[in-house]
């Protein structure tokens, strides 16, 4: 895996100014990026990488898999990786490592990747709940 690269991010985080650690935009706040919440996703360099890594596991399709959120994934990289993972540091690595993210609604902090269903299962042993 390549190293942190706080540049990529922070281009990230412009691309997408609602963007923090808890997700999109802030808790009961969809539509507001909090200056603590972003700092917050900046300083999370270890939850990123270990997202980053679980991710490098992973494989994508063409299309947005429309069964798991990123709120339900990072939880299945949080027991792969062995460490806390929040739901902003899961959808940055995402959109750091190119794939394609889309947030469920404007009122959600959570999105969708384009995960391979097959994939996720099988890295779950077969039980595709996990992933949520």
């Amino acid at each position: 895996m390549t190293p942190f690269d706080e540049t990529r991010l922070r281009a990230v985080m412009e691309q997408y100014p609602l963007l923090t650690h808890f997700g999109f935009g802030e808790y009961g706040q969809p539509f507001i990026a909090t200056k603590q919440g972003r700092n917050d996703l900046l300083k999370a360099t270890d939850e990123i990488n270990r997202a980053r890594a679980w991710l490098k596991t992973q494989q994508q399709r063409v299309s947005i898999n429309p069964k798991h959120s990123s709120y339900g994934l990072k939880h299945v990289a949080e027991r792969a990786a062995g460490g806390y993972i929040s739901n902003g540091s899961l959808i940055a690595a995402a959109l750091m490592e190119g794939w394609k993210v889309q947030r469920i609604d404007l009122d959600s902090p959570n999105a969708r990747l384009n995960i391979s269903e097959r994939h996720l299962k099988r890295s779950c042993n077969g039980r595709p709940w996990v992933a949520g």
